[in-house]
């Protein structure tokens, strides 16, 4: 059926055949990991924004008090594996606490 097909016949060889169709395969393969990543990136950036912004974050939530709010949202099921998820959540925690000093020194200052 496929030795019809016109663009079979662009390979003259069934090594040159194999050669395409790996090359193809390998391919195919980066593409879809690629997209895998940019989905966990966009998943992990987007549960930052969120955590970022919660009016019920603030620099002394712990991990697991998080996991308990957050962990029926979409967002939050969306990052997969729980240290990444730890590692998210603790580094908005350290961003909230930066922001707390930032904005509690200047109070300070005035």
């Amino acid at each position: 059926m496929i030795h019809k097909d016109p663009r079979f016949k662009v390979f003259e060889k069934n090594n040159e055949r194999k050669q395409a169709f790996n090359a193809y395969k390998i391919q195919k393969q980066k593409d879809e990991r690629e997209e895998a990543r940019q989905k966990t990136k966009k998943a992990k950036e987007d549960l930052e924004g969120f955590l970022l912004h919660n009016e019920k974050m603030t620099s002394i939530t712990k991990y697991y008090r998080c996991e308990e709010m957050f962990g029926t949202t979409e967002l939050w099921r969306n990052v997969s594996p729980t240290i990444f998820l730890s590692i998210t959540c603790i580094g908005c925690i350290c961003i909230i606490m930066k922001s707390n000093i930032l904005v509690g020194s200047g109070c300070r200052q005035t």
